[in-house]
């Protein structure tokens, strides 16, 4: 995608786009001779770049204004090359992981719990310019870096239960009913889990525990065990 000086380029928006490359590929985004545009919430995966190429998107030449947002790609962004000084940058992800995405290869490129560097990062400046994400979703008060906005799901908790089961501790729960050497969420009597093992524990402090699973995924799993205890 170029934005070259014949086209008169002035104010322009590049957003909610997915550039994914895996055969030989130069940069996806050049912004060339452009002026007071912005490059926001774009998700560019780049597999197999040209040789010497370490750069996924460039602002070019010192008369190029604008800015790059949000945006989430596996390459550098390049803001001021041959002199384009007048160019910024806001939250933007340069080393992402193609992993954070649900599967590349049937080009499902929504996000998943495991992008927490990307949920709930961008920046809320650009709202106004793109309220909605990729996929039509709205984005909420704080939007996730890329072109997609994360949706948790019943998945998330699960994953989430799961690591959870392994961090509650002897202190947290009552009963070793497996003899795993762990009392959590995996106890089971008779093949069932047996959920009254956890009714006292501050299931707060617990979900806050798990660093390596997404704010939205904590909240979710945190919201269905409130829930579950209610009844």
């Amino acid at each position: 995608m170029l934005l070259w000086e014949d086209t008169d380029v002035v104010n322009g928006i590049v957003r909610n786009n997915i550039i994914y490359g895996r055969r030989p590929h130069d940069t996806a985004i050049e912004m060339v001779h452009a002026t007071g545009w912005l490059v926001v919430h774009n998700t560019v995966l780049l597999l197999d770049p040209l040789p010497g190429l370490s750069w996924g998107m460039e602002a070019r030449y010192a008369d190029t204004t604008g800015t790059f947002a949000n945006n989430l790609a596996n390459m550098t962004i390049w803001e001021n090359r041959d002199g384009a000084a007048a160019v910024a940058g806001s939250e933007n992800i340069e080393a992402a992981d193609p992993g954070w995405l649900v599967d590349l290869e049937s080009y499902d490129f929504r996000l998943t719990s495991r992008a927490g560097p990307a949920i709930d990062r961008g920046s809320t400046g650009y709202l106004g310019q793109t309220p909605e994400d990729f996929y039509g979703e709205l984005r909420d008060a704080a939007p996730d870096v890329g072109a997609d906005e994360w949706q948790p799901g019943v998945s998330d908790v699960i994953e989430t239960l799961g690591v959870l089961a392994g961090l509650a501790g002897a202190s947290d729960l009552v009963d070793d009913i497996n003899n795993d050497g762990v009392i959590g969420l995996a106890e089971r009597k008779n093949g069932q889990i047996v959920l009254d093992q956890i009714r006292t524990v501050d299931k707060k402090r617990l979900v806050r525990r798990l660093g390596v699973i997404s704010k939205h995924a904590q909240d979710k799993t945190l919201q269905v065990l409130q829930e579950m205890f209610a009844r």
